[in-house]
């Protein structure tokens, strides 16, 4: 009799980032190819050339599809990408080599590949001119689509029924090409509360855990796990006791949502009777009806990414007309303000890279980037301004930091007006989430209508910490005095200027700094899907004039613990009898 080895149960602990219970089975997102090397039988050596034959044609179908789908004309970088994609793909050298390889060495065609894009990549190296060092890169890429094609990476990585997606990293353009319908959870090695895969778990209001450091190495496809992105903890293979635990702990916090839900109607307002407005942050106009149905009076940031990740070309204006357009009228008369592109830093494009910087978050990022690739900032605006004309639409800078930056994207907003022949009256806001551009709030105040406070970026700049880098995310904290005071110096300018200000940062949806924020002076905030009611529920129960008189001491506190000890002191028991915390 042969003895069966039973899986066991593995609690693995990492970073909450988006709250609920998860259970399913294991989608295991590796980008990587692994590539193995293996004799073939003489008999089929045709039959594998062939093979590289076959995926190198269907590569080459694909971006000629592409092209027609976009109907010929792209800019000048996407025409380029195209092209070099394509000769590379019609090289006879690359295909001699590979087949060559296959035939001598009577090895399998992914690896006969993988050595022959190696090769062509070293000598790509040797050459001093940069233009042609940059080729080596289009190699790769193309090396990766048709390595793809042969290991079947596509179909293999489809997600077909309900799962929990376990990976190493989950970076924008991987989370942009998935296919959310089946995604219950999410569960990444890295990453910390405002990265992206937490961000993603908030705005599809699912749960996830990051910074879970050994999940890749338990994690296998098809195991069951649970996913507690309240406590932050994965389960492996969970007994059937847990498993009924947590079936129970799911049941509770649906119980809860229920409660909740019944304030989506009521208006947010402090117990003294101060009105604070309550907008969405978003990912695509799908997500604009579950936050109405949430209680949302409208979106504060609708971040426009989506459309330019994940595909070699820019989004022609009509595409992205047609996007904004269903936005606005999902919304009605509500406010959708529209943040320009913000690629750069951990956002880049997934196929043939535009970006290919050593310090990506300190280079060519978000307004740096649209202001280098003009016609392409002039066409987003364009569509932008068209969808304006149907609703109540805003559009906002992002990474601002001096004020020729501003005025070069008002000049590129009055020149798209002009190629539209309207006059076109919109609403104009920036992005405070440098901290040059908190310290300038008077001087932005003066030429904007409004301030969204991005706390996230704001305060990795100004603590000079990777936020999802695990090596320092205990430094990333967002009770730093710094912090607070760039947040309070903001709010203070634009009252002063009378214009809106708002946050929609992380930190906006985290229920512990909603009373410090309102102290602040933040009226209006801007998060996530999942967190909306929770947070209208803690405002709802506040008294302004209470919090306000606590905020000033804090800011003279030189250290982010000495912030928080008084905050447990001051805020703790307001949140404790709310019901906030257990």
């Amino acid at each position: 009799m042969i003895a069966r080895r039973l899986k066991q149960e593995i609690r693995l602990q990492g970073i909450p980032a988006s709250p609920g219970i998860a259970i399913a089975e294991v989608n295991l997102h590796t980008p990587e190819i692994d590539v193995t090397r293996y004799v073939i039988d003489t008999r089929k050596i045709e039959e594998e050339v062939q093979r590289v034959k076959q995926a190198i044609e269907e590569c080459k179908a694909d971006i000629l599809n592409l092209k027609e789908k976009i109907g010929g004309k792209t800019d000048e970088i996407g025409a380029d990408i195209f092209e070099a994609h394509i000769l590379l793909l019609e090289d006879p050298l690359l295909i001699t080599e590979v087949t060559s390889k296959i035939r001598k060495e009577k090895i399998n065609s992914e690896f006969a590949l993988l050595e022959t894009i190696e090769k062509f990549k070293e000598r790509f190296e040797d050459i001093n001119d940069e233009y042609i060092k940059e080729r080596k890169m289009d190699i790769q890429d193309v090396g990766l689509r048709i390595l793809k094609k042969l290991t079947k990476w596509d179909e293999k990585h489809k997600i077909k029924k309900p799962s929990l997606i376990v990976a190493q990293d989950l970076t924008p353009s991987d989370s942009a090409g998935m296919d959310k319908t089946f995604i219950l959870g999410f569960a990444t090695a890295v990453g910390s509360r405002t990265s992206h895969t937490a961000i993603l778990g908030r705005s599809l209001n699912i749960p996830a855990v990051v910074g879970i450091k050994d999940i890749m190495i338990y994690a296998r496809p098809g195991d069951k796990m649970i996913i507690d992105g309240e406590e932050g903890l994965v389960i492996l293979n969970p007994l059937k006791r847990t498993e009924n635990r947590y079936i129970k702990k799911q049941f509770e916090i649906e119980e809860h949502r229920r409660t909740l839900i019944t304030l989506k109607d009521r208006g947010t307002v402090t117990i003294d009777g101060i009105k604070i407005k309550i907008l969405a942050n978003i990912e695509n106009p799908d997500e604009i009806v579950p936050s109405l149905e949430t209680g949302a009076e409208g979106v504060g940031l609708f971040r426009t990414e989506y459309l330019f990740l994940d595909r070699l070309d820019f989004p022609k204006e009509d595409e992205q007309y047609r996007e904004y357009l269903k936005a606005v009228k999902l919304l009605k008369d509500k406010p959708l303000v529209i943040r320009t592109i913000d690629v750069g830093g951990d956002k880049v494009f997934k196929d043939g890279e535009y970006i290919r910087e050593q310090n990506p978050f300190l280079g060519l990022r978000a307004i740096r980037f649209s202001l280098f690739n003009k016609d392409m900032f002039i066409t987003q605006l364009r569509a932008i301004l068209r969808a304006s004309e149907h609703g109540n639409v805003y559009v906002m800078f992002p990474m601002i930091s001096n004020i020729y930056e501003l005025q070069e994207a008002k000049k590129c907003l009055q020149k798209a007006k002009e190629e539209l022949k309207k006059e076109t009256d919109i609403k104009v806001g920036i992005m405070i989430e440098i901290p040059a551009a908190a310290l300038l709030a008077k001087h932005f105040a003066k030429i904007v209508d409004f301030f969204s406070i991005g706390t996230n970026d704001l305060l990795q700049y100004t603590l000079a910490v990777d936020r999802g880098n695990e090596h320092v995310a205990h430094l990333y904290n967002p009770l730093h005095p710094a912090n607070l005071r760039l947040i309070k110096e903001t709010v203070d300018a634009a009252n002063e200027a009378g214009i809106e200000v708002g946050i929609c940062g992380e930190m906006a949806s985290e229920i512990e700094f909603i009373p410090l924020l309102i102290g602040l002076g933040i009226r209006e905030f801007s998060v996530s899907i999942a967190s909306l009611l929770e947070v209208k529920n803690i405002i709802m129960h506040l008294d302004t004039t209470t919090i306000k008189n606590i905020i000033p001491p804090l800011l003279e506190l030189p250290s982010h613990e000495l912030v928080e000890k008084k905050l447990k002191k001051t805020i703790g028991p307001i949140l404790k009898k709310i019901g906030a915390f257990d």
